[in-house]
């Protein structure tokens, strides 16, 4: 467990299930509306759905997928995930990077973005990626906002993808090397 002035990340476990399952139903419809797409509500309901599953999935045993959470007090305030490419990075690469791991489904609540929590998730995911001898992952997104903070985090992505989500809608994805990010 690693603490952040108030902020704690551990482990997502059977207990904090629900929480990060309402922490997604929270924050995946206002990163939405912040985008200009909260209209989409089945787009929007189907990706709620998907990271609710993902979650159920990470508490298997055997499971491919990792969640952390930031908790503050006994509220999940973020949340990020450890797992093999998604089906956006394994379509855009043709699958060249299928054997990568990737750093995803980061959303931090509104009341407390801007305040180094996303950082801090990311900070420990890819610490517990340099435990485990992994030396490069990726990331993606299609949320215009999040893409500038990857960009000052990352610098620039090594893929645009034109218009994947609409005209003018770009996909970007990053690909990461430990060395390049770890102090």
């Amino acid at each position: 467990m690693t603490k952040y002035p108030t902020v704690c990340i551990e482990s997502l476990t059977e207990q904090n299930r629900q929480l990060a399952k309402n922490h997604f139903s929270l924050c995946i419809p206002l990163a939405f509306e912040l985008e200009g797409l909260g209209d989409l509500k089945s787009v929007i309901t189907n990706e709620i759905t998907f990271k609710q599953r993902l979650i159920d999935e990470s508490l298997e045993s055997n499971a491919s997928t990792s969640f952390l959470i930031a908790k503050i007090q006994n509220e999940v305030v973020g949340a990020i995930s450890i797992g093999p490419c998604g089906k956006e990075i394994m379509e855009c690469t043709h699958q060249e990077w299928a054997t990568l791991k990737e750093v995803g489904s980061l959303y931090v609540h509104p009341q407390f973005q801007n305040q180094g929590i996303g950082s801090l998730l990311i900070h420990v995911a890819v610490k517990k990626l340099d435990e485990q001898g992994i030396d490069e992952f990726c990331l993606d997104s299609g949320y215009q906002h999040a893409q500038k903070k990857w960009r000052r985090k990352f610098g620039e992505p090594t893929m645009i993808v034109k218009d994947y989500w609409g005209k003018g809608l770009d996909h970007r994805i990053w690909r990461i090397k430990l060395k390049d990010i770890l102090m």
